[in-house]
């Protein structure tokens, strides 16, 4: 999917996903709770000729517990833009039991 604009201010869903993950409680150790990372390739993620640069973007959470109980579960979303991944990897979240 080729980028068409850019809105750099809208960011509803990664604001949300953030404060999703801020706000998981406490657990030990160190942990990795969210990640985002970024992937451009020519021609690479649509499967056709699109004489351009595709982009796409990855979110994963870790899983995180505490005592056997789930604090965040473990969620990979992708998707052509990052509002796209992150509202995906927030329906996820929402939905786990």
């Amino acid at each position: 999917m080729k980028m068409t604009s850019y809105e750099p201010y809208k960011f509803d869903a990664l604001k949300e996903l953030m404060m999703y993950c801020y706000n998981i409680g406490w657990f030990g150790g160190s942990k990795t709770p969210l990640t985002i990372k970024m992937e451009s390739e020519f021609e690479g993620f649509s499967g056709r000729a699109s004489e351009t640069w595709e982009q796409r973007f990855i979110v994963e959470t870790e899983e995180i517990t505490d005592g056997g109980k789930y604090l965040l579960k473990h969620v990979r979303a992708v998707g052509a833009t990052l509002e796209e991944a992150c509202s995906e990897a927030l329906a996820a979240l929402r939905s786990a039991p």
